[in-house]
């Protein structure tokens, strides 16, 4: 690119005719003469060359400006405009050497003064060219596999991506029953359609460690992460003793926990010291698909800063939809149904289209196949939706009135910066 900045420019100075310095040219600006050199030093250099080992001013100029007096002060601001100008030269002289210098003394100041802008102006358009074109025009989102290879990406989150590509699946299936040998049921047979299977422990009749223990085999081999969907939301060292021990032992056989942001920070740091980091992660609740929820707006936003700050344990939200634009971080959303619609206690549906499309990674749904009569193949169809609406994601497509939004003040933009000369045009 330099080359063709080097040629145009010639092809500029060729044009005025530089032989005649006095020619006027509205298109380059003209500089008072230069100011006498401030030490009386001899100077050997070929006068309107500027030394390449050398920043010190042209005497050629020096002998120019004597005979034009000028006042004390526009000599102090000539002298900083010389300066800058002949360091200019210098990095401009190793590109005007590759092409036919056609100039001297003030000619390679009018070399670079034509350079310059048209220099800026072509790599300030290419810039902002690849940003609209990569997230305005052609609008899409990283796939799971690529956001699994990004650094800082948490190795649970990891394993899940890698999990919803292979099977090619965003379903969570959660299994809200009440006896052990159902749910392992329900595992077995829906294993094959979801990412992960969501539980609450606290309401099974007759849990027992080796149920867990089962459960943990089937999940291995039917490749899905256990969700334990306990919502801990208590002091740092309660939470610790509940996750760690108390009958249902959660930390032996749960690969994802979540908890609730309101007592602080405390609550991440208690579960995470139990936890393997590297088999084990943590989910905040920053939204919830209840009717009259108090987690929105500020609180959202301090759930997504504690998140930050505890990376090494945190690495995704429930959430109604896409709260932070970091692709580390996984968004779960509840309240899944093909009909959108709700219930008599608050529950608020939405469908799997809607939920992809509003930014989410993974939809929860529960009394959507857990009613229907046929499961495997409702699991099916909810796996599908979920599934299409994430591939028309991941693929680009032009946006037209995302053009027109940019596109506008751009060209204003262009016509403002045209009248002010910023952009350097034949005449």
């Amino acid at each position: 690119m330099e080359k063709a900045v080097t040629k145009s420019c010639n092809e500029e100075l060729s044009k005025n005719g530089l032989k005649t310095l006095n020619t006027f040219d509205h298109r380059v600006p003209v500089f008072p003469p230069p100011p006498p050199p401030l030490m009386n030093e001899s100077h050997e250099e070929a006068p309107g060359r500027v030394p390449e080992q050398s920043l010190k001013p042209d005497p050629s100029r020096s002998e120019a400006r004597s005979q034009c007096p000028s006042s004390e002060e526009d000599e102090r601001r000539t002298s900083r405009e010389e300066e800058t100008e002949v360091k200019s030269d210098l990095v401009s002289d190793t590109a005007l050497q590759e092409g036919k210098k056609k100039s001297q003394g003030i000619g390679l100041l009018r070399v670079n003064m034509l350079c310059k802008p048209r220099h800026m102006v072509y790599a300030t358009v290419q810039r902002v060219w690849e940003c609209i074109r990569d997230k305005v025009i052609y609008k899409s989102k990283l796939t799971y596999l690529q956001r699994a290879a990004l650094p800082g990406t948490h190795p649970v989150a990891r394993k899940l991506l890698e999990i919803m590509e292979d099977k090619k699946t965003n379903l969570c299936f959660s299994a809200d029953v009440t006896s052990s040998e159902k749910l392992l049921w329900l595992a077995k047979l829906l294993g094959p359609k979801i990412c992960i299977l969501k539980t609450h422990c606290d309401i099974l009749e007759d849990f027992s460690e080796e149920f867990s223990q089962k459960l943990k085999e089937v999940a291995e081999e039917l490749k899905f992460l256990i969700f334990e969907d306990r919502k801990f939301a208590d002091i740092g060292n309660t939470v610790r003793l509940q996750y760690k021990g108390g009958l249902f032992r959660i930390s032996s056989w749960s690969h994802i926990v979540n908890a609730h942001a309101v007592p602080g920070s405390g609550v991440v740091e208690g579960l995470s010291a139990v936890a393997n980091s590297k088999e084990q992660g943590c989910l905040l609740i920053a939204q919830m698909s209840s009717q009259g929820s108090l987690a929105t707006g500020e609180y959202t936003k301090a759930v997504v800063k504690m998140a930050e700050e505890h990376r090494d344990f945190v690495f995704g939200f429930i959430s109604r939809s896409k709260i932070t634009e970091k692709p580390q971080f996984i968004h779960l959303t509840p309240g899944v149904k093909m009909q959108a619609n709700g219930d008599k206690l608050g529950q608020q549906y939405r469908t799997p289209e809607e939920v992809i499309n509003k930014g989410s990674d993974v939809i929860i749904v529960g009394r959507g196949i857990l009613n229907a009569d046929n499961k495997f193949e409702t699991a099916e169809l909810y796996r599908k939706s979920g599934w299409e609406a994430y591939k028309q994601t991941t693929q680009k497509k032009v946006d037209l009135k995302s053009i027109l939004l940019v596109f506008a003040p751009v060209f204003f933009a262009v016509l403002l910066y045209r009248r002010q000369g910023l952009f350097i045009t034949n005449s």
